[in-house]
This record gives structure tokens, C-alpha cells and sequence, in this order.
């Protein structure tokens, strides 16, 4: 979070799943993997921003592709260790934005992003 907001970036129309959706920066887990270690690298592949991950504060899991995939998601909140002038959106992405509870429903995403963006300003202000 910074200034109260935080990053979201919008999956490019190439994507077969949720084009033009915004969502946190996140990724799939690489075969032996850590999620941890899964998501550091995927902050920078995606944003090019260093970040330190803390403790996990949501689970929940979906079935897509027609009922052929099922996703565990793990949402952890992070600590950036980067400079902002570093961020740099990777081909997967095509905008990015920084939202707050307030603007977040200005901008197109799933229930579940809200959830999870509601879930840390939450756990921030307590």
C-alpha cells in the first residue's frame, strides 16, 4: 500500500482468462516452487518492483476453463522494497492503477479482487 492505495494492473486483451480485468500483481506457481517465492517473482516479472512478503490472510480456490482447471489462491500482503520509479508493467499487463476502497468499484474486476483488496485495507486499519 502507498498513500493509502493499492497497485492493481489490467490483464491485456491477449489473455484467454478475465481480459481487461484488473487485479494484483500475482502468478502461478512454478513446479517446486515456494507461493512465497512464486509471488516475489512474479512482482518482478510483472511489475519490476521488489517486494517482501508477509503473512498470508486469505485462501480461496475457483474452478475456470470450463470446469478443466481448479486455482488455490493464496493472497498475502507485501512489503514494498522498491523505488516506484522502477515499476514497469509486463507484456501481460496493459495499465495499472492504484485504488483505494472508494475507487476501486470504478475500475473493472472480479468480487473476489474486491474481497481481497477490502481484506488487506482491513487488516492496515485495524
Amino acid at each position: 500500500m502507498v498513500n493509502g492505495k493499492v497497485l492493481v494492473v489490467r490483464r491485456s486483451q491477449k489473455e484467454k482468462f478475465l481480459a481487461g480485468h484488473y487485479e494484483l500483481p500475482v502468478g502461478k506457481v512454478d513446479f517446486s516452487e515456494h507461493p512465497e517465492q512464486s509471488l516475489k517473482r512474479e512482482f518482478m516479472e510483472e511489475v519490476n518492483l521488489d517486494v517482501e512478503v508477509k503473512n498470508p490472510f486469505r485462501i480461496f480456490t475457483y474452478v475456470s476453463h470450463k470446469g478443466k482447471r481448479h486455482t488455490v489462491d493464496i493472497v498475502y500482503m507485501v512489503r514494498l522494497n522498491s523505488d516506484l520509479q522502477n515499476l514497469k508493467l509486463s507484456e501481460e499487463h496493459d495499465d495499472l492503477k492504484w485504488v483505494n476502497i472508494d475507487t476501486m468499484g470504478k475500475v473493472k474486476m472480479t468480487d473476489e479482487m474486491k474481497t481481497n483488496i477490502r481484506g488487506g485495507f482491513k487488516l492496515i486499519n485495524n
